[in-house]
């Protein structure tokens, strides 16, 4: 009985200390936000202000003609053409793998879980400089075509498993009844599926909107950089830091990514567990 006492405390402290782990920068990211700028670089460390500030979220907002507000449709543009690119290729490639047989099909489907083992930095410069005599730099196709490749893989074999957890007899049924292929893909099996669809959504919406390295390097152009690049670049300098501008900026990308996440979170774990029971 003690034993188990003493393991249910265990358990509950390393989870708060790993809950506390996790809060804690984005409660001091929230706080600096909310500082007077003459408070942000105080020694010793302020944690909580004087006085709640929301000047600099007026700030960033407004500054430089609203170029946050750039950087943030900018995102949105590209994160949102991801979504519907990997949605549609995953769902049709993940339908196909599950249900259709033709030769090769089992090779062609490890061919694509093998490319999930690349990293996508070793493939960084050939991909510049191919994309450059394509003439796509700087544009937001190039960060589309480039998500989207990289992301397919995963989402392929998450719609796939998503399908394969379905009853072969609906298909079957279906057929005989007289629906093609399209309308059972389309009318019953789509519908079925919204939790892998949910967990592809997820996915790429988060990789998408939170990354940096190809979104610097493909559009260095300010015009069309997104918010992860464009904070960075347009607040930080060689003498100064903004941090003001920074935490600000960052508590606002967050709000997306968290509302996402909390919305479709029930549909999400659904979906990773897809397949592992049939």
């Amino acid at each position: 009985m003690r034993r188990k006492k003493w393991q249910r405390v265990a358990y509950y402290t390393v989870n708060i200390i790993l809950a506390v782990g996790f809060v804690a920068p984005i409660a001091w990211t929230l706080l600096t936000s909310l500082k007077p700028t003459n408070q942000i670089l105080t020694y010793p460390p302020q944690i909580f202000p004087d006085r709640f500030t929301i000047e600099h979220y007026r700030t960033i907002l407004t500054v430089n003609d609203g170029l946050f507000l750039r950087f943030l449709f900018n995102s949105l543009l590209v994160t949102g053409a991801t979504i519907v690119t990997v949605l549609v290729v995953s769902s049709l490639a993940g339908y196909a793998f599950a249900n259709l047989r033709f030769p090769g099909i089992n090779i062609f489907f490890i061919a694509i879980l093998a490319t999930m083992m690349v990293p996508f930095q070793s493939l960084l410069i050939p991909l510049y400089g191919f994309m450059q005599k394509l003439g796509l730099l700087n544009s937001y196709l190039v960060l589309v075509l480039v998500y989207s490749t990289f992301q397919l893989p995963f989402c392929v074999f998450m719609m796939r498993n998503s399908f394969a957890a379905l009853p072969q007899s609906l298909r079957e049924s279906a057929l005989l009844d007289g629906c093609s292929e399209a309308q059972v893909f389309r009318k019953i099996y789509l519908p079925l599926s919204l939790p892998g669809l949910a967990t592809v959504f997820v996915y790429t919406f988060m990789t998408s909107w939170n990354e940096y390295l190809m979104a610097l390097t493909f559009n260095p152009t300010q015009k069309y950089q997104t918010l992860q690049v464009g904070l960075t670049t347009f607040f930080l300098s060689r003498y100064r830091t903004n941090w003001e501008m920074i935490t600000t900026g960052s508590m606002i990308t967050m709000i997306p990514v968290l509302l996402v996440f909390m919305l479709l979170q029930k549909y999400y774990v659904e979906g990773l567990t897809a397949g592992a029971f049939k």
